[in-house]
């Protein structure tokens, strides 16, 4: 038997449903595009211009490409705590933080 793999938007109830009838998934993984659109309409929640809010979505998305698990955590880590000391940021960061930085595996 191949492993499964299960692909799905950040709703737990895909997932779920998927465990429920099927069993757990060797691997479960978040679509980049869902992804993407949630991290596109939260900027929204930094206090800085449309420059700060793109080089933020950039940063973002290199996070994404890393593969490297000791280099994502480390990026990951940096970025975290510059969001954090930014007043501009602070929202985001709990967002983020929240949503997203607790969930790396996924």
């Amino acid at each position: 038997m191949c492993d499964v793999v299960l692909m799905t938007d950040d709703a737990e109830v895909h997932s779920n449903a998927w465990t429920i009838v099927r069993g757990e998934p060797a691997h479960r993984l978040l679509c980049t595009w869902h992804v993407d659109r949630a991290w596109r309409k939260n900027l929204s929640k930094m206090k800085g211009d449309a420059l700060m809010k793109a080089t933020v979505y950039k940063t973002l998305l290199a996070l994404m490409d890393i593969a490297d698990k000791e280099i994502f955590q480390q990026k990951l880590t940096e970025f975290l705590d510059n969001a954090e000391e930014d007043d501009k940021m602070q929202k985001f960061a709990a967002y983020f933080s929240k949503e997203y930085a607790c969930r790396p595996h996924l």
